[in-house]
């Protein structure tokens, strides 16, 4: 559930109106998540590193980072939602120990089933036909998308935690959703769909902090944003290949 999409902080950039003093940019908003995202690769790299060469597997401290990274990689997100100031820090921060989780979770599935590189190359893939589909006007972001696209992620939140709660109880209803079955197959394709959508949601949210002249500040909101998609967006790739190599293993 902590790798659940929370973008809280760029559906908030539309209630905020124009700023006096130095305004946001396209390559203020570009440069940041540069860095937002190479922050990320290299602490997911560093961890796949440590993990692979079996550094640290055995020492208590860093088995609690593995495991506390996630919840505290939420609580930053959080942070980073509702305080718009706080995201240079917050976002950062969020960005390395996710990117902690992302190297622990890659290594293990990369372990069984080789598809990190796969989905680490249809995540950018995804990013760069979704960038060409929006910005030469083939696919149109208006009002009605962007309430398909929210009423959608408020579905997915609500089914996923239902899901987790069910298969506590009835170890059956997790493998039918979650294992390696035909449905869950079906479902990890609809997921990284709606995540390939999001991004669509996140570059007309770039668009409005520029045209609106939002203060600098909120160039770190708008790409907070899109690291979280692209995150998302990686683990569900690594979900559906290592699903389609298991059926294939079969």
């Amino acid at each position: 559930m902590v790798y659940r999409y929370n973008n809280t902080a760029i559906r908030k950039l539309a209630n905020y109106t124009g700023a006096v003093g130095e305004t946001a940019t396209y390559s203020g908003i570009a440069l940041k998540c540069l860095y937002f995202v190479l922050l990320t690769f290299v602490s997911a790299a560093a961890s796949f590193i440590l993990i692979a060469e079996r550094m640290l597997t055995d020492s208590p401290l860093f088995l609690i980072i593995l495991i506390g990274a996630p919840f505290a990689a939420f609580i930053c997100s959080l942070i980073a939602s509702f305080r718009p100031s706080a995201v240079p820090v917050a976002g950062s921060l969020y960005a390395v120990l996710q990117g902690i989780t992302i190297g622990f979770v890659s290594f293990i599935y990369e372990l069984y089933s080789n598809v990190v590189f796969a989905a680490l190359i249809s995540t950018v893939g995804s990013l760069l036909i979704m960038m060409v589909l929006y910005y030469t006007g083939v696919i149109r972001v208006g009002s009605f998308f962007k309430k398909f696209m929210l009423s959608a992620l408020l579905g997915i939140i609500i089914t996923q935690l239902l899901l987790f709660l069910l298969s506590i109880f009835f170890p059956q209803v997790g493998f039918l959703f979650y294992g390696d079955t035909t449905l869950s197959l079906i479902i990890s394709i609809i997921m990284v769909v709606v995540a390939s959508l999001m991004i669509l949601y996140n570059l007309k949210t770039i668009d409005e902090v520029v045209e609106n002249n939002l203060a600098k500040a909120y160039e770190w909101t708008a790409a907070f944003g899109m690291l979280i998609t692209l995150i998302w967006m990686y683990l569900e790739f690594l979900r559906l290949f290592a699903r389609i190599a298991a059926r294939r293993n079969r």
